[in-house]
């Protein structure tokens, strides 16, 4: 029982390594983040990942294994860095009201 418990921490070690990578990748696409692992942005992104369902209702993790195809799986990240981009525009487009209504009395 205990070799079954220290190859699954193994291999969710190694998942964990795969999504990191491939998180700094789909960042330093579509951000020109310099593909810097431990950069805010990436373990910011890397959380969110992890502790959210994807667009499909899956969560990351379902992904993860030795049957999966790693395009598949870049395209779970792909779908899950859509996802975040979208959460954090509206927390930004949450501000702009703000900016609006101060347009507004001013003219």
């Amino acid at each position: 029982a205990i070799n079954v418990v220290s190859t699954a921490m193994a291999q969710r070690a190694q998942s964990y390594d795969l999504l990191r990578q491939l998180s700094g990748q789909v960042l330093q696409v579509f951000l020109e983040n310099g593909f810097e692992e431990h950069s805010e942005s990436t373990q910011s992104f890397l959380t969110f990942l992890l502790s959210n369902k994807l667009p499909d209702g899956t969560q990351i993790d379902q992904w993860l294994g030795h049957e999966i195809v790693p395009e598949h799986l870049k395209r779970q990240v792909l779908f899950g860095f859509a996802q975040w981009i979208s959460l954090r525009i509206r927390s930004l487009d949450a501000l702009v009201p703000l900016q609006t209504n101060a347009l507004t009395v001013c003219h």
